[in-house]
């Protein structure tokens, strides 16, 4: 029950995140035979808003199911990484044939999509003159991993190393990835251009890179924990209306209280803390569990006098053993701690 206790709990837990990448990826399932060719999963001409490009497609559909991770790699580019799922294995991996068409013209910036084109199409010129890129790809399959009740309890057990986004859908498909300049009709003679008539522009081609393989994807985040089974639940204490306890009432909320054979074990969540404010978070879980330890020895069946209730909130506190204690997706920090209370 001390600090330190939370502290080591702390840096084991940054250690394993560090050897994620050398955990196993989700088991993609064969591709579809050609019978179920003819049951091909229909999706619309466009991938969506959502849709996010890889730089360079290829045939490794082992991307699906790995955990997503945005970075800025400066003020001008925003760049993403790929980790092993430590919970791949409780994802459900389906793979549908598909025949669509696509293409989609999006104005060049600093996101995901013109960061990956970028990387691989070659341009004469300045970069500066690229206004827009475009995608054009026949799509044949759609791999989605749909997440289960067995991945969010592996993920509360894994203190954030599922991250906060995991690939949900990746596209294969066979085309082009184009960086353009808006321009007028009459550009130049022998400019390569194409016309977008929904928006009624026209775009000189300053690059263009054709493609086989695995090209965009979609993410999903991470689901949260289920809540216990309501058999095993034995009480909701709430937090907010605890008398003062020379505690700080900064926190909102409720504990969850269960009883677990002779043992009763208490859960609590601290605000979202980051960086140095971590043992900030470690703190408020641990207060939150001296204020359901009060709440649920002053009532039935413990009825403690008033008189003698601060002393036994802390007799008790003290004899309780820590189950476990991890960080959530968003910096908040968990605290569940099982006492022996007669």
């Amino acid at each position: 029950m001390k600090l330190s206790t939370e502290l080591l709990r702390f840096v084991v837990w940054i250690s394993l995140t560090g050897f994620a990448g050398c955990m196993p990826h989700a088991s993609v399932p064969a591709a579809p035979s050609p019978a179920a060719m003819q049951q091909s999963n229909a999706f619309s001409d466009s991938l969506g808003d959502d849709a996010l490009l890889i730089s360079l497609p290829s045939d490794d559909n082992t991307l699906v199911g790995k955990v997503h991770i945005v970075t800025a790699a400066n003020a001008a580019v925003t760049e993403v990484a790929f980790q092993a799922n430590p919970c791949a294995q409780h994802l459900r991996i389906q793979r549908f044939p598909a025949s669509r068409h696509i293409k989609d013209i999006r104005r060049f910036s600093s996101d995901i999509n013109s960061a990956a084109i970028i990387k691989v199409v070659k341009i004469d010129g300045s970069i500066s003159n690229v206004t827009d890129y475009q995608y054009e790809f026949d799509v044949t399959e759609k791999i989605v991993a749909d997440d289960t009740i067995e991945y969010a309890e592996c993920c509360a057990k894994a203190r954030g190393a599922c991250g906060a986004h995991f690939v949900r859908e990746l596209y294969y498909g066979a085309g082009m990835y184009r960086l353009l300049q808006q321009t007028s009709a009459s550009a130049g003679v022998g400019v390569p251009m194409i016309f977008s008539a929904s928006g009624n522009k026209s775009f000189a081609i300053l690059g263009e890179q054709s493609f086989r393989g695995y090209f965009a994807y979609k993410t999903k985040p991470t689901p949260a924990a289920p809540p216990p089974p309501a058999e095993n639940r034995l009480a909701t204490v709430s937090t907010t209306e605890v008398a003062d306890m020379n505690l700080p009432a900064t926190l909102e909320g409720a504990a969850l209280v269960e009883q677990v054979g002779a043992q009763v074990v208490i859960t609590t969540k601290s605000s979202a803390q980051s960086g140095s404010q971590q043992l900030k978070a470690i703190g408020e879980a641990r207060q939150q569990q001296r204020r359901a330890l009060k709440n649920l020895l002053a009532g039935p069946p413990y009825n403690t006098p008033p008189d003698q209730l601060n002393q036994r909130v802390e007799s008790v506190y003290d004899a309780g053993q820590e189950v476990d204690a991890y960080r959530g997706n968003e910096g908040e920090w968990y605290l569940k701690i099982s006492y022996p209370i007669q």
